[in-house]
């Protein structure tokens, strides 16, 4: 009897000990991985190159990789197991682009186009896909 007293009080001074030392949750920061893994993480994505039927000029657009928050948290309905954003009426997961750049084939020249961000988020297929919009 006097056995299982000396052991209960014990762990419970063990428990008590190993609680003691264990830094509380909202004590402990934010870890990152290290700078190179960010690197490449964050490394910007290689651009979708189109060109037109005449293959005068090549339009390329560079993909969204980690969409803002603000993106994310945008009201959706949940239709037939899609999210849909209804102001911009998209798919809330769909990637899109946010950079579009114009290059004339045969001399190389660029252009940056601004007019494609301000008007709207355009589908990452290019026009590519049979859903309609």
């Amino acid at each position: 009897m006097l056995r299982k007293k000396i052991l209960a009080a014990f762990a419970l001074a063990l428990a008590v000990v190993s609680a003691a030392s264990r830094p509380a949750r909202a004590e402990t920061a934010y870890q990152k991985p290290p700078q190179k893994v960010l690197d490449v993480l964050l490394a910007p994505l290689p651009p979708i190159a189109v060109i037109d039927p005449t293959h005068h000029t090549m339009l390329l657009a560079t993909m969204v990789r980690y969409p803002p928050i603000a993106d994310l948290a945008e009201p959706m309905l949940r239709l037939a197991g899609s999210r849909v954003i209804p102001k911009t009426r998209r798919l809330q997961d769909e990637s899109y682009c946010n950079a579009y750049e114009l290059v004339r084939l045969p001399g190389g020249s660029q252009r940056h186009i601004n007019s494609l961000i301000a008007a709207g988020r355009q589908r990452a297929d290019m026009g590519r896909s049979n859903r309609a919009a």
